[in-house]
């Protein structure tokens, strides 16, 4: 099931996103989030944007968000997708049934352009944006600096 989040959702939703901050696999943030800061964050999201939960079981297993690509005007219809979910849900296609909802809700909220930021050397979600129409349109050399160590970022595109 894919509902929206709401703020009773900010432990399960830091929990998650905390996750791929310790194990450095997906995320530039560095500072775990707070489940008060993620419930605050939803119930202040500005109209064009939504997180949306995967839910099995009772058990919030994933979640996504479509944000604005950038506050300048002209960008207004671009905007960037991300999806995280537990380790143990990868496989079952929770990814996908996120992956399908953000992809609408853009389309409902006006977006032209989705832009994904992924580990260049994260080759599963490339693949995984691949085959659900990204293009691959560049990478970003040494974007990022994590536990001393160099990050290169892919940059994909989708037009809807």
């Amino acid at each position: 099931q894919i509902r929206d989040a709401v703020k009773a959702d900010g432990a399960a939703i830091a929990a998650i996103y905390n996750a791929h901050i310790d194990r450095g696999d997906c995320t530039m943030d560095l500072v775990h989030w707070q489940a008060e800061q993620v419930s605050q964050r939803i119930d202040e999201l500005d109209p064009r944007e939504a997180w949306l939960t995967a839910i099995e079981r009772q058990t919030i297993v994933g979640w996504g968000a479509v944000r604005k690509y950038s506050l300048r005007g002209g960008y207004r219809t671009c905007c960037e997708t991300s999806i995280y979910i537990t380790p143990e849900a990868t496989g079952r296609g929770v990814g996908q049934a996120l992956m399908d909802a953000l992809l609408a809700r853009s389309v409902e909220l006006g977006y032209h352009l989705v832009v994904v930021r992924i580990f260049a050397d994260n080759r599963r979600s490339r693949r995984f944006h691949e085959r659900n129409g990204f293009t691959d349109v560049g990478i970003l050399h040494e974007a990022g600096l994590i536990d001393g160590q160099w990050i290169d970022v892919a940059i994909l595109e989708k037009l809807l």
